[in-house]
Formats: C-alpha cells, sequence, structure tokens
C-alpha cells in the first residue's frame, strides 16, 4: 500500500535565491527582518527532499530523508499569512496535546519567515488508499459486478473502524477536549510500524480546536464531539457500503454470510444515529465503541 506519488515539482529544499514566490514548493526567503538565513538552504542542509506526498489548502506535504539519522519524514510547510500570530499555529499545539499512539507522531517545528515546517513520521498511506484498493484486493468484482463484503474482510474493516473510533474518544476526552474538525478518509492514516498493535493513527490538525477552560464539560458533554461522529459517521457509511446496493443486494449463502448482515444492520442502525441531523440523537464515540461486540465479528468467526 503505497501512499506517495512521484512528484515533478521543484524540490522545495533547493536554493532559490532570496525570492519567495515559486508556488507550490517550501523554498523561500526571509523576510527583512529574518536573522538565520535562507529557509530552503536550512530545509537542504537537514534533510534531502524525496517528492510531494500531498497537498491541499493548508501546505503540502514531503517525503525527506534526514542526512544525520538517516530516517525518513513526513515534512508539512505551510504558508503562514504575512500578519499571522499564535493562533495560527494550532496545529502544533494539537499535535502535542493529543501526543499518543492515536495520533500521528510529532518530532519537531520551525518557522523560517512566513513558512512553517513540521516534521512528522512518514506513514505508509491513507484509509482513502484502502478504500480505493480493497475491492481489488479481495478479489470482489465478478463480471463487471461488485460482490458482497466477505467475513475476513468486514472483520479487517470493522477493526479499522473500532480503531478510528478509539482515536476519535482520545481526542474527546483530553480535557479541554480537542475536536479534530476535519476527518475524512485522506486525514486518517496508516502507520508504517504498528503501536501498541495499533495502525490507525489521526492526521492534520490544521482545523482542530479545543473548548474553552471554562466550560462545563458534564454539561457540554453531549455536543462537543458532535461533528467529529458526524463525520465519522459518514466515513463509516462509505466504509461499509451502505450508500452502494449492489454490495448489499446478494442474498446470504453461507453461515458467515448470514452473521455479516445481521451483524451489518446492527451497524447501520449505529451509524444512522451518528449521521443524524439532530446533535442529540448522535452517540458518543465511546457509546458506539460499548456495542462493538453487537455489531463486529470476532477473529474466532473468520477462523472457522
Amino acid at each position: 500500500m503505497e501512499w506517495l506519488a512521484k512528484s515533478h515539482s521543484p524540490n522545495p529544499f533547493e536554493t532559490r535565491g532570496h525570492s519567495d514566490s515559486s508556488a507550490g514548493s517550501c523554498s523561500g526567503s526571509f523576510n527583512d527582518h529574518d536573522t538565520i538565513g535562507d529557509s530552503a538552504a536550512i530545509m537542504g542542509m537537514l534533510f534531502d527532499c524525496m517528492g510531494a506526498i500531498d497537498s491541499g489548502c493548508f501546505g503540502t506535504v514531503y517525503k525527506a530523508k534526514h542526512k544525520l539519522d538517516g530516517q525518513l519524514y513526513a515534512i508539512k510547510c505551510v504558508q503562514l499569512p504575512e500578519d499571522y500570530n499564535y493562533d495560527d499555529l494550532g496545529e502544533i499545539r494539537s499535535l502535542i496535546t493529543a501526543r499518543s499512539p492515536y495520533v500521528v507522531r510529532y518530532y519537531n517545528s520551525w518557522l523560517t519567515g512566513h513558512r512553517l515546517y513540521i516534521q512528522m513520521e512518514l506513514c505508509s498511506g491513507s484509509l482513502r488508499t484502502v478504500l480505493n484498493n480493497r475491492c481489488d484486493i479481495f478479489r470482489r468484482w465478478a463480471n463487471s459486478q461488485l460482490k458482497p463484503m466477505k467475513t475476513i474482510e468486514y472483520f479487517i474493516t470493522c477493526n479499522i473502524y473500532r480503531e478510528l473510533l478509539e482515536c476519535v474518544q482520545h481526542l474527546h476526552q483530553l480535557k479541554p477536549a480537542l475536536n479534530h474538525r476535519d476527518l475524512k478518509p485522506e486525514n486518517i492514516l496508516i502507520a508504517r510500524k504498528p503501536r501498541n498493535g495499533r495502525f490507525v493513527v489521526l492526521g492534520d490538525f490544521g482545523l482542530s480546536s479545543t473548548l474553552d477552560k471554562h466550560v462545563d464539560y458534564d454539561s457540554f458533554s453531549r455536543n462537543r464531539d458532535c461533528v467529529d461522529v458526524m463525520a465519522l459517521g459518514r466515513i463509516g457509511h462509505e466504509m461499509f457500503e451502505f450508500a452502494d446496493d449492489r454490495a448489499h443486494s446478494h442474498k446470504a449463502q453461507t453461515p458467515h454470510d448470514v452473521i455479516v448482515k445481521i451483524k451489518m444492520t446492527k451497524l447501520k442502525s449505529q451509524i444512522t444515529m451518528m449521521i443524524s441531523p439532530n446533535i442529540k440523537d448522535r452517540p458518543e464515540c465511546r457509546q458506539v465503541l460499548a456495542r462493538y461486540g453487537d455489531w463486529a465479528v470476532e477473529r474466532n468467526v473468520v477462523r472457522r
């Protein structure tokens, strides 16, 4: 599962003089008040850029090899506004606050002029990669027809969804609670090496926010995570293909198929509540996790 695409963009760590106008790259320079030196030159001394991983409105992420320790990292380069302030560095604070096996590992960050660099662990892919490739991996296409999800795939998908729920639950139980606010398959990453038996971690905290320290957590607990819960419901809806009639129109042919169909019906009920327009109807992550045994299949069922 390869996350990285070959990039034809310029090497962002090359020195390009004292111009900050190179679109789409991390090259550039300090303004008149900078005293350290050219940002691209600094990056070039520390890392070898190996291409762009991803880019969006919040910056570009590069795969880079550190010249001293020889390890691979993901370096996120964010162009800050001219009048940036402490609030524009919220992603770093969120990564530090949420530091755990549930979140992409944060190593370092630095400012050069109006560019923010964030050094993080390099992941092998994203949930989007998994979703795009799984039908081919599990050989579910037959004569251009999509076959239903079998027990082994449902088991794996349930485990991924459980880990995702645990990741978000970790954010919501922090004090103050942290809301991700940008949950989508592209921001759910797959670690290259498991941590405590886990592979799923959360990335891209550019839109995250914390609750004010004066908030009454007990009275606010039902509403604090409503945005993230709805996003999780939509992700689950895609993961388990509830919008695709082709994946659920087949009759169960084996006892395993019957089990999956029953479990999936119970899960659909949970996900329907998670995406409810009424905030009060949406369960918290811990409540969905508490019913894991109702909607997931156990390993012993897969082995039968």
